[in-house]
């Protein structure tokens, strides 16, 4: 059994992520990479070349990701599922004032 797989940047590399999972007549749990070729409509092994490439950019990503996690975390409110979050207290603030001016208005009726 094998597992082909591709993400964003391996998109943008022509190349597929291969796995194989289950093999009856050699290792399992084995990656490699391949690289299609759109010109010539053609697969190719990639090379060690394609391959380091490949990981220098997905590296880069990682950090990008990491530095902007970073700073999402030091920004008020927090990150993650918190942006925002003092932003949102004020404005429940300000609707809890609102209504209860429409409640003090409606009892005046």
């Amino acid at each position: 059994m094998i597992t082909i797989t591709r993400d964003q940047l391996l998109k943008e590399h022509n190349m597929y992520a291969n796995f194989v999972k289950k093999n009856r007549f050699g290792e399992n749990e084995v990656m490699f990479y391949t690289k299609y070729d759109y010109n010539t409509m053609r697969w190719y092994d990639a090379t060690s070349d394609d391959i380091a490439e490949y990981n220098e950019a997905l590296t880069n990503q990682q950090i990008a990701d990491e530095a902007a996690e970073a700073y999402n975390q030091q920004r008020p409110g927090g990150g993650g599922g918190q942006r925002g979050g003092i932003n949102r207290q004020k404005t429940n603030a300000k609707q809890q004032a609102a209504m209860a001016g429409m409640s003090s208005m409606a009892s005046q009726f």
